[in-house]
């Protein structure tokens, strides 16, 4: 979730501008983007050794595993 309602917690936010507006990437939006880059690079990693990418344990993934 982006969070846009919640000052703290949101990832972008709404700017405005002649043209309308846009949004803006927060400091936190980068930290997250940042560990779901490394999360991806990670499960890359593993697929190229031929292997799975690992389980998340007590939400300590940023994108969570759902095992079907």
């Amino acid at each position: 979730m982006a969070h846009i309602g919640n000052s703290k917690l949101q990832l972008f936010k709404r700017m405005a501008n002649e043209f309308g507006g846009y949004y803006a990437i927060t400091p936190r939006g980068v930290v997250v983007l940042d560990q779901v880059a490394a999360y991806v690079t990670e499960c890359l990693d593993f697929m190229e050794a031929g292997g799975m990418p690992r389980k998340e344990e007590d939400g300590d993934l940023p994108i969570k595993w759902f095992n079907r």
